[in-house]
């Protein structure tokens, strides 16, 4: 019911005990349990555990190194389940690293669940082992450093910007928490108006994930299991803005209009993305083509500035 395990050194320098490299992690000391998160895995959504083949063990005891090799004869063998209170196995597989378990939290918030695990070769169990899981609810979305093809202000603290659709952000971070504030992780996260990476994880605590904003207007938020979390700001369709410029302003270089989007209500935010422009220089009368920062000196003759922000395009005259 064990791996096959060799000694690397011998131990005739150290005391009975004073070395230890370890041994296998699951309650019966039998199998090596490798969990994708360290944390809580928040209810309702998936993580792994593989089951290596191979684990190197050691530890130094006065100057004597002591390596532990676990091998698993895992070739041929299939898993079963006795217990998985909590849990939902979705899929287990084979390959040169080992098995690998695929579940879902179903558990009550905080509960500790035991994964059960028998490794089996037709009639015979040859290793039998457990571990366990802590699911719970999440409670809180924390969301930071937004920013992107926005218009309007993107710190959370202040009302909504309006990402313009279709737009791709540069970074998202968020934490999800329970109700006593501890990080929770997990994969199977969807997007309400937007499509994002997959996965929030407690091992760095903070979760950076790049989306593209959805092709319909509306509320931004996330979907986690049942749950749903506001995203502070929203999806504003093409027709529901057009541009504007805002007085010049000194940056130190000189002045410069700055472009803006005109909200259907009147309000002017800052465009916030890569925009392609074009404007006539007041001094050389050429034809000035650019695509960078959404803002153009002020020293130029009348005329009209063209801008594009992704497939919306527009002139503004000055």
């Amino acid at each position: 019911m064990h791996g096959f395990r060799t000694l690397g050194v011998l131990l005739v320098t150290c005391a009975a005990g004073a070395c230890n490299p370890g041994a296998p992690n699951g309650k019966n000391q039998v199998l090596f349990f490798q969990p994708e998160y360290t944390g809580r895995i928040a209810e309702n959504l998936t993580a792994t555990i593989v089951i290596p083949r191979h684990v190197t063990l050691g530890d130094r005891c006065k100057s004597v190194d002591r390596i532990e090799n676990y091998d698993f004869a895992f070739d041929g063998t299939s898993l079963q389940f006795p217990d998985t209170s909590g849990l939902t196995v979705l899929d287990n597989t084979l390959d040169a690293t080992g098995w690998t378990i695929k579940f879902s939290c179903t558990a009550a918030p905080a509960k500790a669940s035991t994964l059960t695990v028998d490794v089996v070769d037709g009639s015979e169990t040859k290793y039998s082992d457990s571990t366990l899981v802590t699911c719970d609810k999440g409670s809180k979305l924390v969301v930071t450093d937004l920013n992107g093809q926005h218009l309007g202000s993107t710190d959370p603290s202040f009302d909504h910007s309006h990402y313009i659709v279709g737009g791709m952000t540069n970074a998202v971070r968020f934490d999800l928490l329970n109700a006593e504030g501890a990080y929770l992780s997990g994969h199977g996260i969807s997007g309400i108006n937007i499509a994002l990476s997959d996965g929030v994880s407690s091992d760095t605590q903070l979760s950076t994930l790049n989306f593209l904003t959805g092709e319909s207007p509306g509320q931004a938020g996330i979907r986690v299991g049942d749950a749903t979390y506001s995203l502070p700001f929203d999806v504003i369709a093409d027709d529901a803005w057009s541009y504007a410029l805002a007085a010049p302003v000194d940056n130190g270089s000189g002045p410069i209009w700055g472009i803006n989007a005109l909200l259907a209500d009147g309000t002017l935010e800052p465009v916030s993305a890569a925009c392609q422009i074009s404007y006539t220089d007041a001094t050389s009368l050429n034809l000035v083509s650019s695509t960078g920062s959404c803002f153009v000196p002020a020293q130029m003759g009348q005329g009209q500035i063209c801008i594009t922000v992704r497939s919306k395009s527009g002139c503004v005259d000055y």
